[in-house]
């Protein structure tokens, strides 16, 4: 029988090199986002306060390929607490690092957890808005799109890997068989 963890947090294996990758170049994306929408903006760049946020999730993501559960879970208490003391008012791309964790999370088949995450993050994100109209709108684009995305890769995934595994048997077969 499966325990609790097994069940709703499978053991997994992803290619930690692109996951850095993809890790990284969300942070970057969120840097040079926000960074270009104050400067191209007429409002300027955002307050120090705001900025050391940006910075402090900037940091956490990438650390999420190194050990994922713990600064996975790290980068969304800041993002929640950041979102709840006002601190992502200016600030629109941190939204993002939340979308590819959930997306990973799903394509890790980490399905009950991401979807509770998303829904967390959304719900968190429509309470805090200024505009909870528009922020449940763009939270079901947002999550729209993560959901499809994530659920379609861990599909090709698992059958590649399927593909993977009946190749190597087949190959197994074939070699005992010339014995």
């Amino acid at each position: 029988m499966l325990s609790f963890t097994d069940r709703f947090f499978p053991r997994f294996s992803l290619d930690t090199k692109n996951l850095a990758l993809l890790y990284l170049s969300t942070a970057g994306f969120m840097i040079l986002f926000d960074f270009g929408s104050g400067v191209v903006s007429s409002q300027g760049l955002p307050d120090s306060k705001f900025l050391v946020a940006l910075f402090l999730l900037a940091l956490t993501l990438p650390l999420c390929a190194i050990h994922p559960p713990l600064f996975e879970l790290l980068y969304i208490t800041i993002f929640l607490t950041s979102a709840y003391i006002g601190l992502q008012q200016s600030l629109t791309s941190p939204v993002v690092g939340a979308y590819v964790l959930v997306g990973v999370w799903l394509v890790r088949s980490w399905i009950v957890p991401g979807l509770l995450l998303l829904v967390l993050t959304e719900a968190s994100l429509v309470v805090v808005s200024p505009y909870p109209g528009l922020q449940a709108v763009g939270a079901l684009f947002g999550s729209g799109i993560t959901i499809a995305l994530s659920l379609a890769i861990r599909y090709f995934r698992l059958k590649t890997t399927k593909a993977n595994t009946q190749a190597e048997h087949s190959r197994r077969q074939t070699e005992q068989a010339r014995r």
